[in-house]
């Protein structure tokens, strides 16, 4: 093939695969994020770019430990853009919070390999946790927590999360480069 005609073909895909990108983006099955919080440290970092994808089933038929991206404003009308949080707990699940940690129908949530001992910070929070236990989480809703539990405004300060608040799964990293990848 002539180095013009390979050049040419180069042009031509990688328009293509601009266009279907564009187009993913303005029907709304994927986005990007710029995560500011460490509140899913050291999963997810401050800093971080990720790729969200539109869940294709109810988050209530999602795994327990899945990871979701919903918004807060559902929860709290004080919040708006897109919180990032581990899905913990399913409609019918009673949570109960122990010396040990969190319980969730009377297990100890197991913690990941990405959940941190020792909590990093942010800047302060104006919420306090309002979430009595034991809790049944309600039809229709999720109990979320960040990794960094100790950092992260999540279901014990807002409560269950409605089921319809979630939109989108965390999919790639896409920045840092050392860190891109697949979002486990």
């Amino acid at each position: 093939m002539k180095r013009s005609t390979f050049a040419k073909w180069t042009a031509l895909i990688l328009v293509t695969l601009a266009g279907l990108l564009l187009l993913l983006v303005l029907i709304g099955v994927i986005r990007f994020y710029s995560i500011p919080t460490s509140s899913m440290a050291p999963t997810i970092q401050p800093g971080d770019r990720i790729i969200g994808i539109r869940i294709t089933k109810p988050a209530d038929q999602l795994p327990r430990g899945s990871l979701i991206i919903y918004d807060p404003s559902q929860v709290s009308p004080r919040l708006s853009g897109a919180f990032l949080s581990r899905m913990v707990a399913l409609p019918g699940d009673t949570i109960e919070a122990t010396s040990d940690g969190l319980q969730v129908n009377g297990q100890i949530f197991p913690t990941r390999s990405g959940l941190l001992p020792q909590p990093a910070k942010d800047s302060g929070s104006s919420f306090t946790i309002s979430v009595k236990y034991p809790l049944v989480v309600p039809p229709g809703h999720v109990f979320v927590i960040g990794d960094n539990y100790a950092n992260s405004l999540d279901s014990r300060y807002l409560g269950p999360v409605p089921v319809d608040a979630v939109k989108k799964q965390p999919w790639i990293r896409t920045a840092p480069g050392s860190r891109f990848g697949k979002i486990e």
